[in-house]
């Protein structure tokens, strides 16, 4: 199964109709592929919110000094990001090799104290000396106390524009030739420096001074009186997200505000990223709700966000360069903007992969093409992909690995996406790595077999149920293991009729056969609240195995092998394969029924309504992140418990 490791991540965050074009090949129309651009020039904005992040440096903050130290285009970003980095205390010791050590062995640590923490953050902005780079390297336009707007003078020059001009200020009701070359009301904003940055009063719950301002920010098309003269606008956009209330640090009904008035701009491309930007957020925001129908635009939007999960992002480390400590950042804006900005056409993967080079399955980017009103998956390499018509229409076998093969290759996606609830035909999951990735500790495989994680397309709560999945090479185990989506929010359950695989040797143990594969019936897959429970039924008993796959565990330890159910795991078992079970037989959802837990559907709502509230006043008040809470699964083994809770001080989960 594929597996990225996540050293350096820090935790972030509308599916296509099963019926629609995707189902049948998995390619979007060739008349959006690599949408053209219009000749005009095109500009590039990179935009941060976010009034959280203030004790340590995590992934908004991040992202905002990556594109800082980079220089590769104008920034908007939001006062408090801006203070975070520059109110840290530097450290006293100038010496990189002691300050290399140093960060190392704070690194190192589980639970770093909140001293411990303040070093880490001291010495990150000792080499970036913010102050002294925006002093020298760029021009700085205060858009109101929540917000600025950073200047590199490279792109300006780049433009052919003078810093000088930039620096102008204008009360003037037109717009200057300088404001029209570059999409930005530059002319209209006061020039400061960086000493004036102060924190605001008090910390927005969203970042509405962000919405309020977009006229003072930008040239919208009817302010040109030649539309000859018209750049095109790429626009990025991140912040923290959480499901049903915001994404990118706006509310969802901001969003919509940002999306139409991008209208007013020629656009030529969004990207953004947050927690939670897709499947039930993207429904709620994309919907029109006077004309029944989702909204379409006029320009490509790409979410890097695959469902309902927490999105990852890279996170700053420090290297030792002859003899100087400097940052390294993964995320290369440098050549995302040279890609959003290509003046005949985007070659859309290509600028993602920039800023994504760890592609993990919770970033799978999607794509809703101009005037289309669903998401389509960007790279149809990466995955494959199972829709409704083609649940509908087939019978035979689908091999994953030579069903989507590209040129001549064997297939190697990273998951199988799920659009349809009902899956009639028999999965073979025989996919292998490519060479280039045989030696990779971070894929836990069978040889050079590996499953690509099962993902539930479809919004909320879900039932799934396939008809059979067998493989050759990957084990029984391996394929059970492989329906978790780590920080998945909303209940799933996967019902297998049968499941064809090898047994490793401690499946046969558990199983107590010696043979060295075999079929698994009625396999029940159950995750919710961050957990798997998983029956099946071999040679006519029941079994029960507890926890699934993610990162920076191991696939069932000791403790969580299968075991023989007890009176009361059967009658659960039973009462799902009473409601789930049997292929074919499920004719109608039932989304209130808590078929994962004893509670009541209104309980869970509420109890989700409530949790919503507490992070939401959280983090008001206290206006930091919140530690994630890490779940300890029953029967545990010490081994997995380790690695778990390892994991658990490495990321971090907002809002």
């Amino acid at each position: 199964m594929i597996r990225k490791a996540l050293v350096l991540f820090v935790l972030c965050g509308y599916v296509m109709p099963s019926t629609a074009y995707q189902a049948v090949n998995g390619q979007p129309p060739t008349e959006f592929l690599n949408n053209s651009a219009t000749p005009a020039a095109t500009n590039a904005v990179l935009i941060f919110l976010d009034d959280t992040e203030k004790e340590e440096i995590y992934s908004i903050t991040s992202g905002f000094l990556a594109a800082f130290t980079q220089e590769a285009a104008p920034i908007i970003v939001s006062t408090s990001l801006i203070n975070n980095i520059r109110s840290t205390v530097q450290p006293s010791e100038k010496d990189p090799l002691k300050l290399f050590a140093t960060a190392k062995e704070l690194y190192q640590k589980e639970t770093p104290t909140a001293q411990e923490k303040a070093i880490i953050k001291g010495i990150i902005a000792s080499t970036i000396q913010f102050d002294e780079q925006a002093a020298n390297k760029w021009i700085i336009k205060k858009i109101n106390d929540y917000l600025y707007l950073l200047l590199p003078n490279d792109y300006l020059l780049s433009k052919n524009i003078t810093p000088d001009k930039v620096q102008q200020f204008s009360s003037a009701n037109t717009v200057t030739d300088t404001e029209k070359a570059l999409g930005l009301k530059v002319n209209h904003l006061t020039t400061v420096e960086t000493k004036s940055i102060a924190d605001p009063i008090n910390s927005p719950e969203v970042a509405d001074y962000f919405i309020d301002a977009l006229n003072d920010i930008f040239v919208t098309t009817k302010e040109y009186p030649n539309q000859a003269m018209i750049p095109n606008m790429s626009v990025f956009i991140h912040g923290h997200g959480f499901l049903r209330t915001e994404i990118c640090d706006l509310s969802l009904n901001q969003f919509k505000i940002f999306l139409s008035f991008l209208e007013k701009i020629q656009t030529k491309l969004l990207i953004y990223k947050s927690c939670y930007a897709a499947s039930t957020n993207t429904s709620l925001i994309y919907q029109d709700a006077t004309a029944g129908a989702q909204a379409t635009y006029s320009f490509p939007i790409i979410t890097i966000a695959l469902t309902d999960t927490p999105t990852r992002t890279n996170s700053i480390a420090l290297m030792l360069k002859q003899g100087v400590m400097q940052p390294y950042i993964a995320t290369d804006y440098s050549c995302f903007v040279a890609a959003i900005t290509a003046s005949d056409m985007i070659e859309y993967s290509k600028a993602i992969r920039c800023i994504e080079p760890t592609l993990l399955e919770s970033n799978i980017p999607q794509i809703r093409y101009p005037g289309l009103p669903w998401f389509s998956i960007l790279d149809y390499d990466i995955v494959a992909s199972i829709g409704g018509i083609m649940a509908k229409t087939r019978t035979q076998p689908l091999n994953i690995a030579t069903f989507f093969a590209k040129q001549g290759k064997r297939a190697a996606p990273y998951a199988t996406l799920l659009y349809a609830h009902d899956i009639p035909f028999e999965l073979i999951i025989d996919t292998k790595m490519p060479t280039t990735a045989a030696n990779d500790p971070s894929l836990a495989t069978t040889g050079n077999c590996y499953v690509p994680i099962f993902v539930s397309m479809i919004p909320g709560r879900a039932v799934h149920t396939l008809k059979k999945i067998s493989s050759s090479c990957n084990t029984a185990l391996d394929i059970m293991a492989n329906f978790y989506l780590e920080e998945l929010y909303y209940p799933k359950l996967f019902s297998i009729d049968e499941l064809t695989a090898p047994f490793s040797a401690q499946m046969s143990k558990a199983l107590s056969t010696d043979a060295p594969s075999g079929t698994l019936t009625n396999v029940m897959v159950s995750i919710a609240k961050g957990t798997c429970t998983t029956y099946f039924t071999y040679q006519g008993t029941v079994y029960i195995a507890f926890g699934c796959a993610q990162e920076d565990d191991e696939d069932f330890g000791p403790e969580q092998l299968p075991a023989v159910a007890n009176e009361k795991q059967r009658a659960a078992y039973e009462s799902l394969l009473k409601k789930y079970g049997k292929h074919g037989t499920l004719k109608q959802l039932e989304p209130e029924h808590t078929y994962l837990t004893t509670e009541t559907a209104a309980a869970i709502q509420q109890a989700q309504e409530k949790k919503i509230a507490t992070l939401k006043q959280q983090a008001a008040s206290t206006r930091k992140p919140l530690q994630k809470k890490c779940t300890v699964y029953k029967r545990q083994s010490k081994k997995r418990a380790l690695a778990k809770a390892r994991f658990c001080q490495r990321t971090r989960t907002y809002r």
